[in-house]
């Protein structure tokens, strides 16, 4: 009788963690979006890895080519996405950021 209280103890506090677990207000990086000052922030020639670091995500391939990448990130409060284009200089180079749009 106790094995099964203790499993039912169990089984009831691992189902309620995720729904108990607290909200942390992190921020909108945690949040998966973009802000305003960190699309700002974004300069010519960051590589899509520095990009998606400080928009705190990888955002969404739209196209892609040999020199060339076009990536979505979801904008904060809603609305359209920020696109950002990046273009690579030369054949084994890193894709650096070109233009940006809000």
């Amino acid at each position: 009788m106790l094995t099964r209280w203790l499993i039912a103890v169990a089984l009831a506090s691992v189902l309620a963690a995720p729904l108990t677990a607290p909200v942390t207000a992190a921020g909108a990086a945690a949040a998966g979006c973009v802000k305003k000052s960190e699309f700002k922030a974004a300069k010519q020639g960051w590589t899509p890895k520095r990009v998606a670091g400080t928009f705190g995500t990888d955002g969404k391939r739209v196209t892609m080519a040999e020199f060339s990448e076009v990536r979505r990130y979801p904008r904060c409060g809603g609305g359209t996405s920020v696109i950002v284009n990046y273009e690579r200089k030369a054949a084994g180079k890193p894709l650096g950021l070109t233009s940006k749009y809000w």
